[in-house]
């Protein structure tokens, strides 16, 4: 055997203390637990940041259930200890070792092969990235096949981020219970008290351990199954959704690593069926981390918009999202925390960004978060503004672009795709400000909190405009007249939809 995680340090890690080192899990999970040490994993991509973050707290919340404890220790032998408790008809820990010979034993996030070998088996997969989540034949966005010579912790992200993210990707190769779909994404939303992996992580533990009773009470599952890799899988016969725990780690690929030529590499095998049944729940199977949807009880997915200011807004004032388990206070959350949003979209054929956001929100915003009356008027001003951003958008500035691209017709043809790029231009500008300016403007008197936004709103579709006039290719005999017509398209549309804007002339316009 290969690559025992328990024992070997075989992870890369950045602490404050020291540049890089090597650690076992335990001793990361200790790091983790003990406060801010850990400042990144050098061997880590960014698409692998949410599996290999939803593994430690998984396994440490499992670990601690399993144990009967409820506080994240900083000792690495009793994290030993207590990772072994999973895994107690393996004294040998084949479970958490990355090269196991006998295939009809468990490894990392490899099930035990019941043909008792490779042979109809593809590879040797040389490269982790070549067996990663990534569409990344076509060479387009990441290269294929970069880790010329990986890294075993390479290996270790790789088999998460594979075992579980991924979707539907063709057929034999079927994705994890946590999506609403084939092509969906498995999203994580949740509040924590900053950027350090040290601090999310104890929160996030703490809140999988406090809403535990709440999520079974939901889905009320036996939690037979809570590390899939330890039970043989053919292919074929699938887990019941029932069986699992809501914390379970998921595998869905039938893969094993072997050493050969002193390198590791993957063999892997198509399935017929998905390793758990369950898609009639549409990826509500009691992920801490998704907010499911009121209307039909799916799971979030989010696609290539990602979290945009209006998806965060239905998530962040439950309008059209019941909140996530682990975005919901807790008693001991500090005053100031921020709401982190990451998914890795995925599409046919692909994959459609790796979206991720952080919101903070201040002190006094969370009281108005917690309470009825408050809640209800902060959501109604933030859904205000959603609605006043759409039609300075919609029916403001994408008219004017469309008569100045098109030299001022008769009448608009708004399939002209030709503005398509300074429309979203505009939205990705008032995404950057919507919550910093919600936050500091909803207290203030209705009409003057209307007429702040509704004039942030005009400037910034008066800066796209301007850009617009220099970049867009406007018939050279009708320009004078379609400037004219696009500018006067805007201010009026904005006088019309905004009456209480002031009309002070605006420099854009000036002749």
């Amino acid at each position: 055997m290969y690559g025992n995680l328990l024992t070997e340090p075989l992870i890369r890690v950045h602490t404050r203390q020291e540049r890089s080192r090597r650690a076992t899990l335990p001793e990361v999970l200790g790091l983790l637990a003990a406060g801010d040490e850990v400042i990144g994993f050098p061997g880590l991509a960014p698409h692998q940041v949410q599996a290999w973050y939803c593994l430690l707290v998984q396994v440490a919340a499992l670990a601690l259930i399993d144990a009967g404890q409820g506080d994240p220790s900083d000792d690495p032998g009793t994290w030993s200890e207590r990772l072994r408790g999973l895994t107690r008809a393996y004294p040998a820990d084949e479970p958490w070792t990355l090269i196991v010979p006998d295939v009809s034993l468990p490894a990392f996030f490899q099930p035990p092969v019941p043909e008792g070998n490779l042979r109809e088996y593809a590879g040797p997969i040389l490269h982790p990235d070549s067996l990663d989540v990534l569409v990344t034949a076509r060479n387009h966005d990441v290269k294929s096949s970069r880790a010329v010579r990986p890294d075993p912790d390479q290996w270790v992200f790789t088999l998460a981020c594979l075992q579980t993210l991924n979707g539907y990707t063709g057929r034999g190769n079927h994705g994890i219970v946590r999506m609403n779909g084939g092509y969906a994404s498995r999203p994580m939303v949740t509040l924590v008290p900053g950027p350090g992996w040290g601090e999310r992580f104890r929160r996030d533990v703490k809140a999988l351990l406090v809403r535990r009773s709440e999520i079974l009470d939901r889905h009320p599952f036996s939690c037979t199954h809570r590390l899939l890799w330890l039970e043989p899988w053919d292919g074929n016969a699938p887990i019941p959704v029932v069986e699992i725990d809501p914390y379970a780690l998921e595998v869905c690929r039938r893969v094993r690593l072997a050493a050969e030529r002193d390198a590791i590499v993957a063999y892997r095998k198509p399935t017929q069926r998905a390793r758990v049944a369950g898609e009639a729940l549409k990826g509500n199977v009691g992920d801490p981390w998704i907010p499911v949807r009121r209307e039909d009880g799916a799971a979030l997915n989010v696609g290539p918009r990602g979290f945009d200011y209006r998806l965060v807004h239905e998530i962040l004032f439950q309008s059209a999202y019941a909140p996530a388990p682990s975005q919901r206070y807790l008693p001991e959350d500090p005053e100031e925390m921020v709401l982190w949003c990451l998914a890795l979209a995925r599409e046919q054929g692909g994959t459609a960004g790796l979206h991720e956001r952080w919101v903070p929100i201040p002190g006094r915003v969370r009281q108005s978060l917690l309470f009825g009356p408050q809640r209800e008027s902060l959501a109604a001003v933030s859904r205000s503004r959603v609605e006043d951003a759409a039609t300075a958008e919609r029916s403001i500035l994408k008219p004017a672009l469309l008569s100045l691209a098109q030299g001022d017709p008769g009448t608009l043809d708004f399939r002209d795709r030709r503005v398509e790029a300074f429309v979203a231009e505009f939205h990705r500008a008032v995404d950057q400000v919507f919550f910093e300016a919600l936050w500091s403007e909803w207290e203030r008197p209705p009409q003057e909190r209307r007429q702040r936004w509704a004039e942030r709103l005009r400037r910034t579709a008066r800066r796209v405009l301007r850009r617009a006039e220099r970049s867009l290719p406007v018939p050279e005999a009708r320009r004078y007249r379609a400037t004219a017509r696009a500018w006067a398209i805007l201010e009026r549309g904005f006088f019309k939809h905004f009456p209480e804007l002031s009309p002070e002339p605006s420099e854009e316009v000036a002749p």
